[in-house]
């Protein structure tokens, strides 16, 4: 899909911008997920234990060059896991003497937060991240997707 995409961009418009995407095929009932990345941050996997692992190849961004290829990757979670997926905007947030969160500052905040789920956690990773970067309005666009993985409701043990 996104080679097509890719292809389209160049083919089919005029244009010379360019964007980042990050694609995920979730199995609700298996937890195997499908991704591939055309130039997004890698994504964050939290398993229940709360270990954190980023993975995936990165890519180039789909309209940047033509005929990019993009690859498939992989995992699978178990109940309790769950899947972050941040902009750019996280990981290249600068802080008062210009260094930024980066990969490690995200897996920091997740660790710290590996309590806290659904959209409180989202609130409190945009607050964490303006404590960071001492100012609330970021210079690049701050958004993210949270799934949390439950499991298959046929799995699940009766109540």
């Amino acid at each position: 899909m996104i080679t097509n995409l890719n292809h389209l961009m160049f083919k089919e418009m005029e244009t010379e911008h360019y964007f980042t995407l990050f694609l995920a095929d979730l199995d609700l009932t298996t937890g195997h997920v499908r991704m591939a990345q055309a130039g997004h941050p890698h994504p964050l996997i939290q398993r229940a234990s709360g270990a954190i692992t980023q993975q995936g190849p990165g890519g180039l961004p789909v309209g940047l060059i033509e005929g990019a290829q993009y690859e498939e990757f992989e995992t699978i979670l178990a109940p309790g896991d769950r899947l972050l997926i941040c902009s750019d905007g996280f990981i290249e947030c600068p802080n008062p003497s210009n260094e930024l969160l980066g990969e490690k500052g995200l897996k920091a905040f997740m660790t710290e937060l590996k309590n806290t789920s659904g959209p409180e956690l989202l609130d409190r990773l945009i607050w964490k991240l303006a404590s960071f970067a001492r100012r609330s309005d970021f210079y690049d666009d701050v958004s993210a997707v949270l799934l949390e993985f439950q499991g298959s409701p046929v799995n699940s043990p009766p109540a």
